[in-house]
C-alpha cells in the first residue's frame, strides 16, 4: 500500500508541473507579433553571420527552442526545488550574445547545432535557474562538463592539458559518453 501512495504522491506531482508548464506555454504564446519581429530581426544580424542560407529556418527554429528550454527549465527546477525566475527575454538575450562566438572552454563556434544552456552551479548541487547561475557553451563542453560546477571543470581541464594529446582525447571521449 505504502509503495502504490508513494507512486500515486508521484505522478500527482508529474501532472501537475505539466499543467504549469502548459500555461507557461500559453503565456509564451501569447506574446505580440511584433515582440517577435524586433527578437527575429536581432537574431538575424548574427545567424546571417555564421549561415549562409535558410536564416528564417534557422531563426524560427533557433526562437522555438529557446522557448521550450524555458519550460524545461522550470520543470528542473521544480523537480529539485530550486529557483527559476529567468524570463524567455533574458534566454533569448543569452544565446543573442554567444551565438556565433567561441565556446568559453574550447573552440568550437556556438549555433543552433553546437550551444546548449549550462548551469554553471548545477541544479543537482542546488544552483538556480537564474540568469547569473546560466551560461551558453558547447554540447561537448556540456557533455564532459556533466554535473561539475565551473571551477572544478576548470581544474579538470588543466589537468587535461598536461597530458599527452592522444590521452586526452581518450579521456574527454569518456567523460563525454559518461564512461568511467
Amino acid at each position: 500500500m505504502k509503495r502504490i501512495m508513494q507512486y500515486y504522491n508521484i505522478m500527482r506531482e508529474k501532472r501537475l508541473l505539466y499543467k504549469v508548464a502548459f500555461f507557461l506555454e500559453i503565456e509564451m504564446a501569447k506574446e505580440t507579433k511584433k515582440q517577435k519581429e524586433i527578437w527575429k530581426n536581432r537574431f538575424k544580424k548574427k545567424v546571417i553571420l555564421v549561415h549562409k542560407r535558410n536564416i528564417e529556418k534557422v531563426i524560427n527554429k533557433l526562437l522555438a527552442r529557446i522557448d521550450r528550454t524555458k519550460t524545461n527549465l522550470y520543470i528542473r527546477s521544480a523537480k529539485y526545488n530550486v529557483k527559476c525566475d529567468i524570463t524567455v527575454n533574458e534566454l533569448r538575450q543569452l544565446v543573442l550574445d554567444a551565438y556565433g562566438k567561441k565556446c568559453k572552454y574550447c573552440d568550437k563556434i556556438l549555433t543552433n547545432k553546437t550551444f546548449v544552456i549550462d548551469h554553471i552551479i548545477p541544479i543537482s548541487k542546488g544552483g538556480t535557474s537564474t540568469k547569473d547561475n546560466l551560461q551558453i557553451i558547447c554540447k561537448t563542453s556540456n557533455s564532459i562538463k556533466g554535473s561539475l560546477i565551473e571551477e572544478h571543470y576548470k581544474i579538470l581541464l588543466d589537468w587535461l592539458d598536461t597530458v599527452p594529446e592522444e590521452l586526452k582525447k581518450d579521456i574527454s571521449i569518456r567523460l563525454a559518453r559518461g564512461i568511467h
